[in-house]
């Protein structure tokens, strides 16, 4: 019989016999794809396939309603092809042309309804899996621990990417000027490092060189995508999702409510998948807009919490931050 194989790389079909076990359809999908059985973890349906099953078991036990034509879901060792990070000097784009993307807000606002509307965060595929939102905790480092769940699926990368980011910057003194980060080199790496401090449109496209894999950052007000990395000649993209204040993750899962273990979060820029996620990643950020699932950033309302002082958008925030020192507002 034909099983269907999805992974990150696209669909694959393998032919295994009516009687064959875990072990054979493992070693049956090694041919196909490249990826060593340990490697593999699988899943199917709403049935996620015993990892360490022995040999002599039948898929058709292992795998309730399997037949002809099933599709089963492959995610595989995100970390083993990840290159270190690059020695060359990155280029990077004029400083206003970067900040205009995302930029990175000097204050450190919560937003009181972000997860309102949590049943809108999943878009369906053709084949059953769900392009879905990964939340990551708004610890003001959302953007790094973001990419780290869709690189390395490890959502305590904060540290390490925030290192990676100042060693950059800190190297480059020329291409990251005065002008370009509008603050002092120096004071730049002092400023990325304290765990306080968002990351913006300068910190992924350092990050999308260092993992030398495209991002692409999809902003729910604007509906835009912003592809850091694109043109590169990078095989694999990732996605990530902005409202406006905090950064969450984008996944293909392998069907609505299966654990992350198999999350797909790497895509090859060339595959079809990679294009009906991105497809699925849009009809999302429509859904989430539409829903009001976004914070605008030029009109919100806040309140300095050591001031107590009424303030409104992120650009008097930035002005009350420089003008006291505090950098701590809840939206209100």
């Amino acid at each position: 019989m034909i099983i269907r194989v999805r992974s990150r790389d696209g669909l694959e079909r393998v032919k295994v016999a009516e009687d064959a076990t875990l072990s054979d359809l493992r070693t049956a999908i090694e041919k196909v794809t490249g990826v060593r059985s340990g490697e593999q973890r699988l899943s199917a349906d709403q049935n996620l396939l015993n990892l360490n099953e022995s040999g002599k078991v039948t898929l058709l036990e292992t795998m309730e309603g399997l037949k002809h034509g099933s599709m089963v879901y492959l995610a595989y060792g995100y970390e083993r092809d990840v290159p270190a990070a690059p020695t060359e000097v990155y280029e990077a784009a004029p400083a206003a042309a970067v900040r205009s993307l995302h930029p990175a807000p000097a204050c450190t606002p919560v937003a009181s309804d972000r997860n309102k509307g949590e049943d809108l965060v999943g878009v369906s595929l053709p084949d059953g899996s769900e392009l879905v939102k990964r939340v990551i905790v708004s610890d003001n480092s959302c953007l790094f621990n973001a990419v780290g769940y869709v690189m390395e699926r490890d959502r305590n990368k904060a540290r390490d990417l925030r290192q990676v980011v100042a060693s950059t910057v800190a190297s480059d003194p020329d291409t990251y000027n005065d002008v370009f980060l509008e603050k002092s080199n120096g004071d730049y790496c002092r400023w990325i490092l304290d765990p306080m401090r968002w990351g913006g449109a300068i910190e992924l496209s350092i990050l999308t060189k260092h993992y030398q894999r495209e991002i692409a950052a999809y902003d729910i007000q604007t509906k835009r995508v912003d592809v850091y990395g694109q043109g590169m000649g990078y095989r694999e993209r990732a996605l990530v999702i902005y409202d406006g204040l905090h950064y969450d993750a984008l996944a293909l899962s392998a069907f609505s409510g299966a654990p992350e273990e198999v999350d797909i979060t790497l895509f090859e820029v060339d595959a079809p998948i990679a294009q009906q996620a991105s497809q699925a990643a849009s009809a999302l950020v429509s859904k989430l807009h539409d829903a009001k699932q976004f914070t605008d950033t030029a009109n919100f309302t806040l309140r300095c919490t050591v001031c107590q002082q009424g303030l409104r958008g992120e650009k008097e925030a930035q002005e009350h931050a420089k003008r006291t020192g505090h950098v701590n507002f809840a939206e209100y």
